[in-house]
C-alpha cells in the first residue's frame, strides 16, 4: 500500500509539473512573435482550358520571414528600419519569383508593391504595439 502512495504521489507531481508546463507555454502563445511574413504571388500566364468549359490557372508563391527582434519599435529609427527591411525582402523574393518562374505576371499593382502592402499592416501593427501606454 505504501508503494502505491508513493506512486499516486510520483504521478500527482508529474501531472502538476505538466500543467505548468503548458500553462506557461500557453502564456507565451499570447505574445505575437517578432517576424514579419512578406509574402509575393504570381499567376501562370498558361492557362489550360478544358473542354466542359472553365480553366486551371496555376499560382505561385514565395515568402520570407523578416525577424525584428533586435529592433526597438518605440523608436524612429527602429521602425524605419523594419520599413525598409519590408521592402528591401518584397524586392528579394519577387526577384526570385522572376528567376524561377519566368512566364507568369505578378497581380495586380506589380509583386513588390503588393507584397510589401500586405507586410505593412503587420508592420505598424508591430509598431503600434511597441508604443508606451
Amino acid at each position: 500500500m505504501n508503494g502505491n502512495l508513493r506512486l499516486f504521489r510520483g504521478m500527482m507531481l508529474v501531472a502538476a509539473s505538466t500543467a505548468m508546463a503548458v500553462g506557461a507555454a500557453a502564456g507565451w502563445a499570447d505574445e505575437p512573435l517578432p517576424e514579419i511574413v512578406v509574402r509575393a504571388d504570381r499567376v501562370s500566364h498558361m492557362v489550360e482550358e478544358h473542354p466542359a468549359g472553365g480553366a486551371t490557372i496555376e499560382k505561385f508563391a514565395l515568402s520570407r520571414q523578416i525577424s525584428y527582434r533586435d529592433l526597438d519599435l518605440t523608436k524612429a529609427a527602429g521602425a524605419a528600419e523594419l520599413e525598409k527591411r519590408v521592402k528591401d525582402t518584397a524586392a528579394a523574393v519577387c526577384k526570385r519569383l522572376d528567376e524561377l518562374y519566368p512566364n507568369t505576371v505578378a497581380g495586380g499593382h506589380g509583386c513588390e508593391d503588393s507584397a510589401a502592402k500586405t507586410a505593412m499592416v503587420k508592420v505598424r501593427a508591430a509598431i503600434a504595439a511597441a508604443k508606451p501606454r
